[in-house]
């Protein structure tokens, strides 16, 4: 069978010129398989197989004869006991082959790709090793050799990455990921098991890690991604991987972009790219190596970006909702964002109205209110954290109570471009005493009694306010709007400016509020 009958001349060369697995490399395998030393007695003989060093000694030693200590201990230890090979000195478990059952098999399989620079070219070789143990068998099959059964073969250079299958079972099949990456997967993972119509990776071991600190990966900062994107993750273990092949084929594509972005610890984009082929278009150029250019930043905005302590994946989704505000007609800049509370509770706001589709309320009550969003957002953070209707104000939740605080003093005929008026000192107690006003004057509308009484108080409270209404230092004066809001505010002192009431409504006296 010819197995490069799908191959060009090329593509077989480049089969044939790969480097073939040494000795040490072997060794280095052999060492992620638990050591074991088979033994059987013979009256006052020791039979052994070792699994680890492969030796075999027909007969070992005599329990008449212990010379050290470590011979002692290792004639008297028993089945499963852990002890000592006493060819090479690594760790082992003993077992006896009388105490293993029929056909048993104690094997252990581990999925292992080697490493090997080749010039400016890092190749791998990815191999599934097994060792099978059978006491039923002869003496190699207790201390035979791992048996490797070849997967898929790698050759990454930049700009191009090359995957071999075949070879054991068929001709080889030739893949490559080159110039951009799509959401069609050519190059994968090379051990997969598949469930149904899915499949999910399986973790593997890499003999060679050294070769990622040099030659082609030697700027890929692989090490220091998975470092910030799994280091706190449950169970994570340096020395087992599962994206080594996904991560070098993305770097080989893009390899200053991917430098950049894990150098500043923004891995979010690097993530999605990686894992789910996402590129995030609309905030950032992949094919742009100047990340000025590629997140569309000013360089205000990049110096910002650099001095800040924020979490530098909070900044990616900020400017991810910056990008959604300008599409929706309002413009802020990154720098505006990163200065309020170091980027946090603005950033934060920015998420709450990205989620609700509220951008042009946002802006256009801060325009109508005069009042800058970075200082609502310093207004609203005083509130977070202080016990509400149903628990603890939010960010999000402080912004839907202000919003809605605002929306009735415009009905109420209130001033809120005043200071006093737009940012409260008590928001939710203001915003309750709003409510039940708007309450009050809704029940007497339904009701249709005192109508013209209606009438004449707006007209009245129009007049005074045009009159006695004034800032000053911080403060709000102004006429009461109703009777009812002069009971309400009688009620809640406990003071006798209800009797007032009348005479107010009537323009024989005049009331102010503070």
């Amino acid at each position: 069978m010819d197995k490069f009958k799908y191959c060009t001349a090329q593509e077989r060369e480049i089969i044939e010129g790969f480097f073939t697995l040494s000795k040490t490399e072997l060794l280095l395998a052999d060492s992620l398989f638990a050591a074991y030393v088979f033994y059987k007695k013979d009256k006052q003989t020791l039979r052994l197989w070792t699994s680890c060093c492969h030796e075999v000694a027909v007969p070992y030693g005599n329990v008449q004869r212990t010379q050290t200590h470590h011979t002692e201990a290792f004639l008297h230890a028993g089945h499963n006991d852990p002890v000592t090979c006493p060819f090479c000195g690594r760790s082992a478990v003993k077992k006896c082959v009388g105490r293993l059952k029929q056909g048993q098999s104690i094997g252990q399989w581990h999925n292992i790709i080697f490493l090997r620079n080749c010039g400016g070219v890092l190749e791998m070789q990815a191999f599934t090793g097994r060792k099978c143990y059978d006491p039923s068998g002869d003496v190699d099959c207790l201390s035979g050799e791992t048996r490797y059964c070849f997967q898929r073969a790698y050759r990454f250079a930049m700009g191009q990455v090359m995957q071999v299958t075949g070879g054991d079972i068929g001709a080889y099949h030739c893949n490559y990921e080159e110039r951009d990456l799509r959401k069609k997967i050519h190059v994968e993972e090379p051990f997969i098991s598949y469930s149904g119509y899915s499949g999910s990776v399986e973790p593997y071991r890499i003999i060679g890690e050294s070769c990622l600190n040099s030659g082609f990966a030697k700027y890929s900062q692989y090490d220091n991604w998975r470092r910030q994107t799994m280091g706190n993750a449950y169970g994570y273990q340096t020395e087992i991987h599962k994206e080594l092949i996904r991560y070098l084929t993305a770097y080989a594509v893009y390899p200053k972009q991917m430098e950049m972005l894990i150098k500043i610890g923004m891995t979010t984009p690097v993530n999605h790219l990686v894992f789910q082929r996402k590129k995030n278009v609309s905030i950032m150029n992949w094919k742009e190596p100047n990340p000025q250019k590629a997140f569309d930043l000013s360089g205000e905005d990049v110096k910002a970006l650099l001095a800040t302590t924020t979490d530098r994946n909070k900044c990616f989704m900020f400017m991810q909702y910056i990008k959604d505000l300008k599409r929706a007609g309002v413009h802020i800049n990154l720098r505006t964002v990163l200065s309020q509370q170091d980027g946090w509770e603005l950033g934060m706001l920015l998420q709450y109205v990205q989620e609700r589709r509220q951008y042009k309320p946002l802006f256009a009550l801060c325009k109508e209110a005069e009042v800058k969003p970075s200082r609502l957002c310093n207004y609203l953070h005083k509130f977070t954290g202080q016990r509400c209707h149903g628990g603890y104000f939010s960010i999000g939740q402080a912004f839907g109570v202000w919003k809605d605080m605002i929306d009735m003093a415009k009905i109420l005929g209130f001033d809120v471009t005043n200071s006093a008026v737009a940012l409260p000192s008590m928001l939710e107690r203001k915003h309750q005493d709003y409510l039940e006003l708007i309450n009050q004057l809704a029940s007497a509308l339904e009701t249709g009694t005192n109508a013209e009484e209606l009438v004449q108080t707006k007209k009245l409270s129009n007049k005074l306010k045009k009159k006695y209404a004034i800032s000053l230092d911080g403060f709000f004066i102004r006429p009461p709007m109703s009777k009812q809001e002069i009971y309400h505010e009688g009620k809640m002192l406990e003071h006798c400016v209800t009797g007032y009431a009348e005479r107010h409504m009537a323009g024989e006296v005049i009331l102010l509020f503070l």
